[in-house]
């Protein structure tokens, strides 16, 4: 085949696509930067892959995603709160 495909795995959304995003976002913004070593912006900056970066672009505008992504947006992990009914600490205490 020729060209960019539309997802990771051909054509279709998959779980691939929804496992690699996050980690492509945080080099897209922040990246892994860690005081002491060289930018991770300089070694693995998207710039230089414009097939990524439309990949981001075409998963970034769907909406479920955009649902999911916001998901932990205020808070890492919510499951982990005290009383969450997901937390491993209550699973199995919770009245659901």
């Amino acid at each position: 085949a020729s060209g960019p495909r539309t997802f990771l795995v051909g054509e279709a959304y998959s779980i691939a696509d929804m496992a690699c995003l996050p980690w492509v976002l945080m080099l897209r913004g922040t990246g892994y930067d860690r005081p002491g070593q060289p930018l991770a912006r300089d070694f693995l900056g998207l710039g230089r892959y414009p097939n990524v970066s439309a990949w981001v672009d075409r998963l970034a505008s769907r909406p479920a995603v955009q649902r999911g992504m916001r998901v932990c947006a205020g808070s890492p992990k919510p499951w982990l709160k005290d009383g969450h009914p997901l937390n491993p600490a209550t699973v199995g205490t919770s009245k659901l």
